[in-house]
């Protein structure tokens, strides 16, 4: 199940809530920040995807991944994939002093952490679009053709840095980039 819109719903209200700063790799007229309107306007060629009738789907588990791919040989939208991983973590994280290397502060992490990675192939002037999200923190990244639009958020979410290493690894291996 495609769960593109639900996941842009979803990112879009917590962007709305939280605190964030998001940048462009494109210089926009002197801007570096990327305003929350700009994001809106953006994410509509997300959502133009609907029907999935005339695609033919396929999907592959790999671990604590799933790959769903949506492919067609003919139309505006050529290939939709769908990358998740879901992992349990229970763990503790240490923080070190950068010059005496002494561990300041450990903090355990325990809980689902649920990512996922959209990749859309069309046809035309935008010929690709991507999206990386995480069920708690929400959007981290998207990005239309060769522009990246990157969120921070205030609030940062503490989770093993091991978990999103696997993720970009596992997007670069399964997706065709």
């Amino acid at each position: 199940m495609l769960k593109l819109n639900e996941d842009l719903k979803s990112d879009l209200k917590y962007l709305n809530d939280v605190h964030h700063v998001a940048y462009c790799s494109e210089k926009l007229k002197g801007q570096t920040k990327y305003e929350l309107n700009n994001i809106k306007h953006d994410l509509l060629l997300f959502k133009s995807i609907s029907n999935l009738k005339t695609f033919k789907f396929s999907s592959v588990k790999q671990g604590d991944f799933v790959l769903n791919k949506w492919i067609r040989p003919k139309g505006p939208i050529k290939a939709i994939y769908q990358l998740d991983m879901k992992s349990f973590v229970d763990t503790v994280i240490e923080f070190k002093n950068i010059e005496t290397h002494e561990i300041t502060e450990k903090i355990p992490v325990k809980g689902t952490f649920i990512y996922r990675y959209y990749s859309i192939e069309k046809n035309g002037k935008i010929s690709r679009l991507a999206y990386k999200t995480q069920s708690k923190q929400g959007m981290h990244w998207y990005s239309i053709n060769n522009k990246t639009v990157s969120i921070a958020y205030e609030d940062i979410l503490i989770e093993p840095y091991s978990l999103t290493e696997r993720f970009e690894a596992a997007i670069k291996k399964m997706i065709p980039q």
